[in-house]
């Protein structure tokens, strides 16, 4: 198997690239502030019955824009088979509902009335925290 170009180690007696220490990679120290930030909020979510991650989608509709799975996966930051999973819940407990796309293969999601609700009371505690 071929090495992709941009993976390619270029010519034998080039140096080796010095990576900096683990700890201080921008990767892991973005992950870490997400879950700081995370921790502090969690028992709010919880506490209303959401994961996080549906809390991210119902923060992303309430701005109340119709957004189909992919677009609110890329908003959300999450894989859209994620997304799609979530979704179920969220429509059982009546928070998101789908509204007709602009052709029949896409399906739209809003926040219901109740699900603008919860986003409301949920809001003025992820303002404080």
């Amino acid at each position: 198997m071929k090495t992709p170009k941009h993976l390619d180690s270029g010519p034998a007696d080039a140096q080796p690239t010095t990576l900096r220490g683990f700890e201080s990679s921008l990767p892991i120290a973005l992950l870490r502030a997400r879950q700081a930030t995370a921790h502090k909020f969690k028992p709010h979510t919880d506490a209303v019955g959401l994961t996080q991650p549906q809390w991210r989608v119902i923060r992303a509709l309430a701005a109340g824009n119709q957004l189909d799975v992919a677009s609110l996966a890329e908003r959300c930051a999450l894989m859209q088979p994620s997304v799609s999973r979530l979704l179920k819940g969220l429509e059982e407990r009546g928070l998101v509902e789908t509204v007709a796309g602009p052709d029949a293969r896409r399906r739209l999601l809003v926040l219901t009335q109740a699900g603008q609700q919860l986003f409301t009371r949920v809001a003025i505690i992820s303002e404080a925290v």
